[in-house]
């Protein structure tokens, strides 16, 4: 038995099982152990690929990767008895002895040189890190150290850490995490939470609501082209709107462009079916004016699924003059605005002025966005539009053509 307390003491057990106790508290976990790269100034400057490729093994390792990304959260099981002699091995402190007998064994976690310099290389590296034009939140774990250490060094270490922006939790301000069942529904969790009360809806969603594809099986057709043959192979292995469009709405009010109400509206008239017509009619509320209870009645007679009576029919159709709503935007939009065409305009700028979230399939669009803002702005305030992804997309099943 004592042989065995001593392996496991030994191992990185403790370590390991702090990390996924921690995991179990987070919402939309998207990684865990992590490696970020960094490459500093100095390193920037080298003559060739190669050597910047060499000296990228600089790197952080984040634990959890949570909120979307926009969170790194690092666990170490660092002790105030190791912080000392780590401090006492840079000459920062007088060692009270020489050697390292009694130290608790050095985790995985534990990099040589000492858990400030960890902090430092995780600052450097989300540094690097943009998240929709955002660096991820760092967040320090100490299961084994107090709020208020017994040593001054080890209390002036955590103070430095802090004033370097990082969230600091100690032992005290550990909670037990939920059972497995409870926590992997948060842990798998979209972003949701942090979406805007009103919802901005692009014409790429405004399709997916209207489009056969997305609301059951469609036979292939030898006259569908590539990218339809593959959205019903795609919608036959996940529902769009039951795993992901519906639960991303919930219950909040959607808005859409009247740009983008047109063009969903010119496309469905040209190519849509019967259906499809139908469904574009009820997002809009375009035929008779009918109540919320009847809109979502009438809709479900048009799907193999089950529409969610918390569904915020009907999307409510506004007017945007661009020029206006580029007055309320930061500097960066001009650049941006030259990229987008007049209805991704009305859309995202739109959406931006009013810090609205917007749900698209666009990824382009957003991720080019996000370019131009990162590229163009002069501090680390200046955000873009709020844009959450569609994990596909889906077009219009359309007619046959006349052959």
């Amino acid at each position: 038995m004592p042989k065995t307390k001593h392996g496991l003491r030994s191992s990185n057990l403790l370590f390991y099982s702090s990390v996924w106790a921690t995991a179990k508290t987070c919402t939309s976990v998207i990684a865990l152990g992590k490696k970020f790269y960094w490459v500093s100034n100095k390193d920037a400057q080298s003559r060739t690929a190669a050597e910047v490729s060499a000296r990228k093994k600089k790197h952080a390792l984040v634990d959890v990767v949570c909120q979307d990304g926009l969170q790194w959260i690092k666990v170490s099981s660092v002790t105030e008895k190791r912080i000392i002699w780590d401090l006492a091995k840079a000459g920062w402190v007088d060692s009270d002895d020489g050697s390292d007998d009694g130290l608790d064994p050095i985790d995985d976690d534990d990099e040589p040189e000492g858990l400030l310099k960890q902090v430092e290389a995780l600052i450097k590296a989300s540094k690097t890190t943009i998240v929709r034009n955002r660096h991820p939140k760092i967040v320090l774990i100490l299961p084994r150290i107090k709020a208020t250490p017994d040593s001054k060094e080890v209390g002036h270490i955590l103070s430095k850490i802090r004033d370097l922006g990082v969230v600091v939790q100690t032992s005290e301000m550990i909670t037990e995490p939920p059972p497995l069942s409870e926590a992997i529904r948060k842990m798998a969790a979209e972003r949701f939470e942090s979406f805007s009360e009103v919802l901005n809806v692009d014409c790429t969603i405004l399709l997916a609501f209207a489009s056969d594809l997305s609301h059951g099986r469609v036979e292939s057709e030898d006259w569908h082209n590539k990218a339809i043959s593959r959205q019903i192979e795609m919608e036959a292995e996940d529902q769009l709107l039951p795993s992901s469009l519906w639960p991303a709405c919930g219950s909040k009010a959607m808005v859409c462009t009247r740009h983008a109400a047109v063009r969903m509206q010119e496309i469905v008239e040209t190519i849509g079916t019967e259906n499809e017509k139908k469904r574009a009619d009820l997002l809009l509320n375009l035929d008779s004016p009918r109540t919320r209870e009847e809109l979502l009645a009438e809709f479900q007679t048009l799907t193999d699924y089950t529409v969610p009576k918390e569904w915020a029919l009907p999307i409510q159709v506004v007017d945007v003059d661009v020029p206006q709503v580029m007055t309320n935007l930061p500097p960066v939009a001009e650049k941006v605005a030259k990229t987008l065409t007049p209805i991704n305009a009305s859309v995202f700028l739109y959406a931006w002025a009013n810090d609205l979230t917007t749900l698209s399939s666009n990824a382009s669009v957003a991720k080019g966005m996000e370019f131009v803002i990162e590229a163009n702005r002069t501090d680390d305030e200046t955000l873009g539009p709020d844009v959450w992804l569609s994990p596909s997309s889906r077009s219009l099943v359309g007619k046959e053509k006349q052959r």
